[in-house]
Order: structure tokens, then sequence, then C-alpha cells
């Protein structure tokens, strides 16, 4: 069958539209692959790493210090506990046993 030149360029016509859906789809869906793959992801991997890093190193002088003074001041309450927890003893000498039953 021979086709005429209308029905002919009717067809490539379709086909022409087809692809260009076709290409727009494709674009649709790789392009912010490409840029999530070319902007994001070695920020996001950067900045991984570099936390990565600093949780690695430990803690820091200022932490250290804040650190030191919390179990310098722990240390002075399980003292002053254990002082009060003496004189207590020596005045009520059954306040144990009060405490346990309440």
């Amino acid at each position: 069958k021979k086709q005429s030149k209308k029905q002919l360029a009717k067809e490539s016509t379709k086909q022409i539209v087809k692809d260009l859906e076709m290409e727009g789809w494709i674009v649709a869906v790789f392009v912010p692959v490409v840029v999530f793959l070319v902007v994001v992801a070695p920020i996001w991997i950067i900045l991984h790493y570099k936390s990565l890093a600093k949780t690695a190193d430990g803690l820091s002088s200022g932490e250290r210090v804040e650190l030191e003074e919390m179990i310098d001041v722990a240390d002075k309450m399980a003292a002053r506990i254990e002082t009060l927890e003496a004189i207590l003893d020596v005045e009520s000498p059954d306040w144990r046993s009060e405490q346990r039953q309440a």
C-alpha cells in the first residue's frame, strides 16, 4: 500500500510528539538526579564526615573543663551526704530503718 503524503506527515508528526513526550519524561527524571548527585550529595558527604571527625576527637577543652567542674561538684555533694548521714547516725541511730519503712 502506498500512503499519501498527508498520512506520512501525520504519522511522522505523531512519532515526533511521542519522542518529545518521552524526552520530557527523561529530562524530568534525570535532571533532578544529576543535580542531586553533583551538588547535594558531595556537600552531604563532606558534612557527614566532618561531623564524624568532630565526634571522634572527643571532648573539646571547654567541655573537659566543664566535666571536671561537674565531677568536683558531685564529689563535694557526696562528701556532704556522708557527713549528714554520720551526723544522723549519732543523733538518731534508727533513722535508716525508719526511712526504709516509709
